[in-house]
């Protein structure tokens, strides 16, 4: 999207916006729950037995089932997750914390 800033009758030359969310801003919370919403839909879509949570870039995953089944679906889950983040999203992901 290009875009030319307009303050009081002096323009800026047109720059291309690109989606960011800037540290700090009041509404990084908000903004960063838009940029991943259609990841989150289609990870609650394909994984229906996980419970996700978002709080601002905090995504938890919650598996209901036996144990030995929980590790290998969260495990899975996880790099699908990671995929899309970094994919679709274009956000970077912590491989250590996955």
């Amino acid at each position: 999207m290009y875009r030319t800033v307009v303050v009081q009758a002096a323009a800026t030359t047109t720059v291309r916006a690109t989606r960011t969310v800037a540290p700090g801003d009041p509404f990084a919370h908000v903004l960063m729950r838009l940029v991943i919403l259609s990841a989150m839909a289609s990870i609650t879509a394909r994984y229906s037995q996980l419970h996700v949570a978002v709080l601002a870039n905090d995504i938890q995953l919650l598996a209901v089932s036996p144990s030995s089944h929980a590790d290998t679906v969260t495990a899975g889950t996880a790099t699908y997750v990671r995929r899309k983040l970094e994919h679709e999203c274009e956000l970077l992901a912590s491989h250590q914390k996955l």
